[in-house]
């Protein structure tokens, strides 16, 4: 049994023992904040809430995406509230499932490919190459999302120098 005084190393290696067991080779960045919840205060009490700061980032990502999108503040800071209080994502909070904090980081990787379509500035480039890296570590469907999202920026970006608005070595760069 799970004792939370008390930890060994086998508690916490995968099972390898099930060659198809597909949640065994899931990427587990959500899965790990639980885990450091537990490690760092010693108890399991908060480790169904490692996807609260995603969620908090997933309601700033959607106020940010209707802005964006021409909304004024106040229709934006509506949408966010709809995101955070849309049942699933309630109940994603109390457990420490990954589809919410997935669903967090793709629309956060949509934002700032949008940010940086409209500002090619270097944070712009490496926030979303973090967001991507998160979203690909939650999810293994991360994967398809990063390679639309790489290809969109690499596309735009290649617009951006042919038409003279960035230098190439401004895109590599970033």
């Amino acid at each position: 049994g799970y004792d939370p005084d008390y930890v060994s190393p086998d508690q916490l290696a995968l099972d390898f023992s099930i060659a198809y067991n597909w949640a065994n080779v899931y990427p587990l960045n959500t899965e790990l904040s639980a885990l450091w919840t537990m490690v760092l205060t010693g108890s399991d009490l908060l480790a169904d809430a490692a996807q609260v700061p995603y969620v908090l980032l997933g309601v700033l990502t959607t106020f940010g995406l209707s802005r964006v999108g021409g909304a004024r503040q106040a229709t934006s800071a509506l949408a966010a509230m709809v995101f955070l209080l849309t049942p699933m994502i309630l109940i994603h909070l109390q457990v420490a499932y990954v589809d919410a904090a997935f669903a967090a980081m793709v629309a956060t990787s949509l934002y700032l490919l949008l940010k940086w379509q409209k500002h090619p500035q270097t944070n712009y480039a490496l926030l979303l190459g973090l967001a991507i890296g998160l979203m690909m570590g939650i999810k293994s469907t991360g994967l398809a999302f990063a390679v639309v999202f790489s290809l969109a920026a690499i596309v735009y970006g290649t617009w951006q120098c042919r038409h003279r608005k960035m230098s190439y070595r401004e895109l590599y760069l970033q």
